[in-house]
């Protein structure tokens, strides 16, 4: 039956047979019973179905109602939707009623979908009230009443999706009933009775304000992995078990809850009180600081949140697997158990976390206090840092942490060039009688760390950036001289123009380039970028002589924020031989360096920030011959040439991080790079330009010193040196270069060049635009 206009009636307004179908677009309105149905029927609720007196939608026995969005069924005086053994509800719409929903008997399925809502608005009505059978509630919309729930006898379930509100008591009944919680969310008005499990699945967040009760069985909190599950009113059970890796926090009070605690998986908090005897298992964990009775630990037991008292008003034992977990502070706050009873303590192990600060030796903190007194010992203590001896210490109702610092040096930890040179330089100052304050703080700091906050510590001392940063402007000079080499292949052109005067050009260049972490300093990510103006002439048809000045800016970002910044000003010469068979091509360069640098300083808690300005100056002479080989309109050229270079960077002194300022000293790094490769370019004529595109393909070989060594000191013990080692080049690199130039009637010339190269963590690429004007 389809129903789009109205139906009305002083009793029942549709009454259909068994194996019905009614579907309402429109009104139905009975004063008795709006629809009544026989045996699996169906119903399709798009309208308005409203009852006066009796019930709005009535199965004699199994069927299907689907209440779509924006529908409703209500019942002024009764149930709404009434049936029997298994009714399927799918509600996008509204169910009101005294009862919005009873079914007697049967497997039940009701979906109530988002923007669904199923209520009672009568005190102490259900809204939902199912009888015996396996029934199954899935809510992603609201639920709502006095009396939200009441499933009959039978192993029932309700799960809630993140976007579900329900407000009201939710009762299990008898049978093995299951609460399933999906997603996240909170509920302020639920609680919930006498379910046996209560599961949140993983990665699922929920916080339930009412209470968890099961009178008459067991309750077993099932919370997966990455879940965690607050329960802020009154829990309790004949017996409560948690399993699974998540973690469920009971922050009310649930002092009345006589029964067992079996911790079994995952993590239990307790941040309120619970009562009866709780077991951890090994595996499991316990924390908080709230109140327990009494206490079996074969787990962890991690009292506070981070720091924080839990206590225990019966007796506590510690197993031989136990671990107890305490957090410590530098100012001498630390976790306590506080035990009402007696502490048997069985063996196991005390793991210690420090919090970062300086702790002094002789402080004591107090990790158990026992009222009924403590017996036996822990077998084991564990703590994160190598530098402090943490020693545990009992009297009669107590169990102390007492520190002390050890006899480990810092080189013995260390595992680098950077981080052993630092280590070394710290041992030595370690001994001395008299320390600045600034310094004994920095060292009370840092024999707090455990060994990889010590070495990051150690490495950050070391100032490698300045040694990193002088390789990568070496490594930039010498790009500037291959330049000269490339200008000196593009300045040759026909015997007409060996036999013209001079000419005048302008260059501007850019590139980057990325260097690697290694074992000993951090990578670096650099750009650069400026101009070259020059002349030169020929002074034959074979020898080419020329110079030119160039200005420059280079920024190198290095780990941990720190950087360097060189402006750089040069003059540069060079020369040629070119003959029909060969050339022969040189050049001398020299820069000024202007440097300015920041590196960052952290030693635990401690940040500093070190910058530092110096001056430099940078050498560099290069040779190379090739042959020429023409072919056609075609020139190959393989080619040999050696390039020496050379930095030189002033003495400095940082400011900024008072004593782990350096002091550093000269630092000079040279270099010898060997290369192999060739060259081939092509002449095309056109009418009104001449272009000539060119590949060039080489091999690198450096030797001397691949890598630049400071020699520097702190300023808080300026008498005692150390070095730092920075970032290496490869000893062998490739590069492959392209180039193109453009020439229009005798004196214009255009010119474009990119090259890029590659070795071990290291990869640069530059390129540049000219312009040269020949007379």
């Amino acid at each position: 039956m389809d129903n789009i206009g109205s139906i009305r009636s002083r009793s029942t307004a549709a009454e259909l047979g068994a194996r019905a179908e009614f579907i309402n677009s429109g009104a139905v309105y009975g004063e008795g019973t709006a629809i009544e149905l026989g045996d699996d029927s169906r119903v399709v609720n798009r309208g308005d179905i409203r009852a006066a007196r009796f019930i709005g939608v009535s199965f004699q026995n199994a069927g299907q109602l689907i209440n779509e969005a924006g529908a409703t069924i209500t019942s002024d005086r009764a149930v709404a939707v009434r049936g029997s053994n298994g009714l399927q509800i799918d509600n996008r719409g509204t169910i009101v009623g005294e009862t919005a929903v009873g079914i007697d008997g049967g497997d039940s399925r009701i979906t109530n979908y988002a923007g669904g809502l199923i209520e009672s608005r009568v005190s102490d009505h259900y809204a939902i009230g199912l009888g015996g059978g396996n029934d199954s509630i899935l809510n992603n919309g609201m639920i709502k009443a006095s009396n939200a729930i009441s499933f009959g006898a039978g192993d029932d379930s309700l799960t809630m999706t993140g976007g579900s509100t329900l407000e009201g008591r939710v009762d299990g009944g008898e049978g093995n009933d299951r609460l399933r919680l999906e997603g996240g969310n909170s509920l302020a008005l639920a609680s919930f009775h006498d379910f046996e499990t209560i599961q949140a699945v993983a990665d699922s967040r929920w916080a339930l304000s009412g209470a968890v009760q099961s009178a008459t069985s067991p309750l077993s909190f099932d919370i997966g992995e990455r879940a965690q599950l607050d329960l802020a009113g009154a829990v309790g059970a004949t017996a409560l078990t948690k399993v699974g890796a998540g973690v469920l926090r009971i922050s009310g009070d649930s002092a009345a809850n006589a029964g067992a605690v079996s911790v079994n998986a995952g993590t239990l908090i307790v941040d309120g009180a619970l009562g009866g005897d709780v077991r951890v298992a090994a595996g499991a964990a316990l924390s908080g600081v709230g109140r327990v009775g009494s206490l079996a630990n074969a787990g962890t037991l991690a009292p506070g949140n981070s720091l924080g008292t839990l206590s225990i008003t019966g007796d506590y034992l510690h197993q031989a697997s136990g671990i107890l977990q305490v957090d410590v502070d530098a100012a001498g706050a630390s976790d306590l158990l506080r035990v009402g009873g007696k502490a048997t303590l069985q063996g196991g192990r005390v793991d210690v976390v420090k919090a970062p600060g300086q702790y002094a030796g002789g402080t004591r903190y107090v990790l158990v206090d026992a009222a009924g007194g403590v017996s036996g010992q822990f077998a084991q203590l564990t703590q994160n840092s190598p530098f402090l001896d943490l020693l545990l210490s009992y009297d009669a109702q107590h169990v102390y942490l007492d520190v002390a610092r050890n006899r480990t040096r810092y080189v013995d930890v260390c595992s680098d060039f950077n981080q052993c040179q630092s280590a070394a330089l710290v041992d030595a100052i370690s001994v001395r009688q008299q320390l600045g304050p600034d310094t004994e703080t920095v060292l009370d700091e840092l024999s707090t760390l455990d060994v990889g906050g010590a070495r990051s510590a150690l490495s950050s001392l070391s100032g490698n950036i300045h040694a990193s940063f002088a390789n990568v402007l070496l490594d930039n000079a010498a790009e500037r001289t291959q330049a000269l080499s490339r200008r000196l292949l593009e300045r040759r052109g026909s015997e007409d123009e060996r036999h013209r005067g001079g000419a005048g050009w302008v260059q501007v260049f850019g590139g980057s380039g990325q260097m690697d972490s290694e074992a000993a300093a951090h990578g670096a990510d650099y750009t650069s970028r400026g101009i070259a103006i020059g002349m030169d002439a020929w002074l034959n048809e074979h020898w080419l002589l020329g110079a030119s000045v160039h200005a420059g800016n280079l920024d190198a970002d290095f780990a941990r924020g720190e950087r360097g910044e060189a402006d750089t000003l040069g003059l540069s010469l060079y020369g040629g031989y070119s003959g029909a068979r060969f050339y022969v091509d040189g050049a001398l360069s020299y820069s000024q360096l202007d440097n300015e640098l920041a590196r960052s300083i952290r030693v635990g808690s401690i940040q500093r920030r070190a910058g530092s300005e110096y001056d430099g100056e940078s050498y560099g002479a290069s040779l190379e011959a090739g042959i020429n080989v023409e072919i056609g309109a075609s020139l190959l050229q393989p080619l040999l040439s050696i390039e020496v270079d050379r930095i030189k960077q002033d003495a400095f002194r940082e400011t900024g991080a008072a004593d782990l300022d350096l002091l550093g000293k000269t630092l000079e790094v040279e270099r010898t790079t060997a290369g192999l490769g060739a060259r081939w370019s092509y002449r095309y004529e056109g009418d009104s330009w001449r272009l000539e595109p060119a590949v060039q393909a080489r091999w690198l070989s450096s030797s001397s010193d691949r890598y630049a060594e400071l020699d520097a000191a702190l300023v808080g013990a300026p008498e005692l040196s150390f070095r730092s080692r920075g970032l290496a080049v490869p000893a062998d690199r490739s590069a492959l270069g392209l180039g193109l130039r453009a020439r229009r009637g005798q004196n214009l010339e255009l010119q474009f060049a990119y090259e890029f190269q590659h070795g071990d963590r290291f990869k640069s690429q530059n390129g540049s635009v000219g312009l040269r004007w020949a007379w």
